[in-house]
């Protein structure tokens, strides 16, 4: 019970020990945020987390990808 639910993680380029969270599991928390924002203001919750959550997922994959282009 004492392991609660983990970040995603990749690893670093020292190797094991530097291990580095997943892009996605940082920006998805700011899509949503940017898209619930978008949603209160046009008055459309629903399509606000849409986009959020779409616009999360697509920020932190590009994140990862250039992060593993780099390595």
């Amino acid at each position: 019970m004492g392991e609660l639910a983990e970040e995603p993680r990749e690893p670093g380029a020292d190797g094991q020990g530097s291990e580095q969270p997943s892009a996605i599991a940082l920006y998805l928390p700011v899509g949503m945020c940017l898209g619930v924002a978008a949603g209160l203001i046009l008055d459309n919750l629903a399509v606000g987390i849409g986009v959020g959550l779409a616009l999360g997922v697509a920020l932190g994959a590009a994140v990862d990808a250039r992060r593993r282009g780099h390595q």
